[in-house]
């Protein structure tokens, strides 16, 4: 998913044991978290920015492989029309349908669709990335993965998706929300009792939120010896940028969490939801100024 959802935040486990941790993307992607992810625009906007950001790294003409796409097409408009010669989207093929009917509606359909390639995978793995097919060369193909790795659990997944994503593309683009961030600024009063809650939803939906990533990325460099460079680049998004005040965009953030909770019928999951009630009443009533979590981003280039 690439895109992504309620991936902001973090991982405790409330006395649960691991069976019965299920991750919210485990077997397939609901339809309400899909239509949710299809209303967020923050994720796409650290994509962005971190592709701006980033010089000499230049996407004219080269082919921007997204793993974990996403249902909301904003990234692959931005792609394409920053001149990719080729965007490909891999994700379930309920996300894709999504993004594929957008580019239907389109006046200008039959340009983008010929740039744009759909792969559909009910479960990501290093050796799907590695038989990609996108009709480029190494050196010119870009791949991206965002806030997709702190939904599996499996230490050896992870590594085996990074490790086919490095030898896939010359430049590569990672992002993780950064932890370390959401507990430092969440520290007082409602926004404690919030980073707490947090905790406890992510944990119930399988999210890991000690997930370090610029650490495993350079683990796995390591250990297979490769001429790779890595670079840690936080990406901060501001109200403005936004076009959302923070507070209203965890209001949101919590009725998803309040609705997947309740589709699950375990009861160990009502005070959690009374919980996330409260704390959104009074979200609603403080109104306080909060500071997004900062994501962090890392570019990998092969030298």
């Amino acid at each position: 998913m690439s895109d992504s959802s309620l991936i902001y935040f973090n991982l405790k486990i409330k006395k649960m044991s691991k069976k019965n941790i299920k991750n919210i993307y485990e077997g397939v992607t609901p339809e309400s978290e899909i239509s949710a992810l299809r209303q967020g625009n923050t994720h796409h906007l650290v994509a962005m920015k971190f592709i701006s950001m980033i010089d000499p790294l230049n996407i004219f003409g080269k082919t921007l492989i997204d793993v974990g796409c996403g249902p909301n097409p904003m990234f692959s408009l931005f792609a394409l029309s920053a001149g990719c010669s080729k965007y490909v989207a891999i994700d379930r093929a309920n996300v894709l349908e999504k993004i594929k009917n957008f580019y239907k509606r389109m006046l200008e359909s039959n340009y983008f669709t010929s740039k744009i390639k759909f792969n559909s995978t009910d479960n990501l793995s290093g050796e799907i990335i590695k038989n990609i097919e996108c009709g480029d060369n190494f050196d010119n193909i870009i791949c991206h993965m965002q806030m997709l790795l702190m939904h599996i659990q499996n230490k050896n997944i992870r590594k085996d998706i990074i490790k086919a994503i490095l030898l896939k593309g010359k430049v590569n683009l990672f992002t993780e929300t950064n932890w370390a961030s959401f507990d430092l600024n969440y520290s007082n009063g409602v926004l404690k009792d919030l980073k707490n809650a947090f905790k406890d939803l992510l944990s119930a939906l399988g999210i890991n939120r000690d997930y370090h990533l610029f650490e495993e990325i350079y683990e796995v460099i390591m250990e297979n010896k490769f001429s790779i460079t890595a670079l840690e680049i936080p990406i901060t998004i501001s109200n403005k940028e936004a076009d959302i005040e923070c507070w209203r965009e965890l209001v949101f953030l919590i009725e998803r969490g309040k609705d997947i909770l309740s589709k699950s019928k375990n009861p160990e999951n009502t005070d959690l939801i009374g919980r996330l009630e409260n704390i959104q009443e009074r979200l609603f009533q403080e109104e306080p100024f909060i500071l997004r979590p900062i994501f962090s981003s890392v570019v990998t280039t092969t030298f």
